[in-house]
């Protein structure tokens, strides 16, 4: 690791750390006492991943370690995920937009609510049952796609936003 990547990593540590709110904030990483090498590991390392990916697992912060990672385009091991991962879970979370019938913007809304529970790391009971009440209202009411889309995305688009994920789904349109 050259010296550059080390303060690169140390000032993305120190802004993630200057910038959690509500239950993280305060919480102490073991990375920052942690060899940076172990979290920014050479090719074919699979050892140093592991030792990284079991203090990030041990973590109070994780989860927004992690989601800084994903919006940063960190290097390295942050938040439990090499690169790689955080890559697949953009893609995971790029799937939520969808044009098409009543059926795609409902399996639509279930990928918004996976990318939300991923993002969040907790699942979301009340704005699930809250989806599937818009849903099933929309068919009680026989409401056109497009009516049923906007329904589900002004139910889901202040929790995107609250987790900096209103750009991965700007709509849920029919």
């Amino acid at each position: 690791m050259s010296a550059l990547d080390r303060i690169e990593r140390g000032d993305g540590l120190y802004r993630l750390l200057t910038r959690l709110g509500g239950e993280d904030f305060g919480g102490h990483p073991e990375c920052a006492e942690t060899d940076p090498d172990v979290f920014s590991p050479e090719p074919g390392r699979r050892d140093l991943v592991k030792v990284a990916k079991a203090i990030c697992g041990r973590c109070p912060i994780k989860a927004a370690c992690r989601e800084n990672a994903i919006r940063s385009g960190a290097r390295g091991i942050w938040g439990g995920t090499t690169e790689g991962e955080r890559r697949q879970i953009v893609r995971r979370r790029k799937l939520v937009v969808v044009q098409g019938n009543a059926d795609e913007v409902s399996r639509a809304a279930e990928r918004a609510l996976a990318a939300i529970e991923d993002a969040s790391g907790a699942s979301v009971p009340g704005l699930r049952r809250h989806v599937e009440d818009v849903l099933r209202w929309a068919d009680e009411n026989g409401d056109s796609d497009a009516d049923r889309a906007e329904a589900v995305l002004i139910v889901l688009r202040p929790e995107l936003q609250y987790l900096g994920l209103d750009d991965i789904a700007e709509e849920v349109a029919a």
